[in-house]
């Protein structure tokens, strides 16, 4: 059961950090929306 735990978040981890590297790009790409969702939120 350990094991599977310890894939699971191997997996989560992955997903969080090609997250971050998406939400850079669009940040970077365009700065405007990226404020205003910000805002938003």
């Amino acid at each position: 059961p350990r094991n599977s735990d310890r894939q699971i978040q191997d997996t989560f981890e992955t997903q969080v950090l090609v997250f971050r590297k998406i939400w850079i790009s669009l940040s970077l790409l365009n700065r405007r929306k990226y404020q205003l969702f910000l805002f938003v939120v």
